[in-house]
């Protein structure tokens, strides 16, 4: 994953916390080989909301240079356009600093 990806879910970090819906999400991010099932039991067999989020953001920052466009794409399949677009836009905010 690109670093101004990295700094776009850090940046709407608490948004995707209490925003993310995770089960259709998760599908989808299977579905399209940026989890794999073993990835998606961790996240599933977390407790809470907060958890399951906090699992699926760390492992989405570590799959590789797809995976944030595929998440972005899944984002819109499963309804959740409204989170989509404002990762958009926070790319697209300002030049990210190195």
């Amino acid at each position: 994953m690109e670093k101004r990806h990295q700094e776009s879910l850090r940046k709407n970090w608490v948004f995707l916390m209490d925003s993310l819906i995770l089960e259709d999400l998760l599908d989808l991010m299977i579905e399209k080989e940026i989890f794999t099932p073993n990835m998606g039991e961790e996240v599933s067999v977390k407790h809470t909301k907060k958890d399951k989020a906090t699992q699926f953001l760390f492992t989405l920052i570590r799959r590789g240079p797809k995976a944030f466009d595929t998440f972005v794409e899944c984002l819109n399949e499963s309804s959740q356009d409204f989170i989509a677009d404002k990762l958009i836009s926070t790319l697209n905010e300002e030049p990210m600093q190195q």
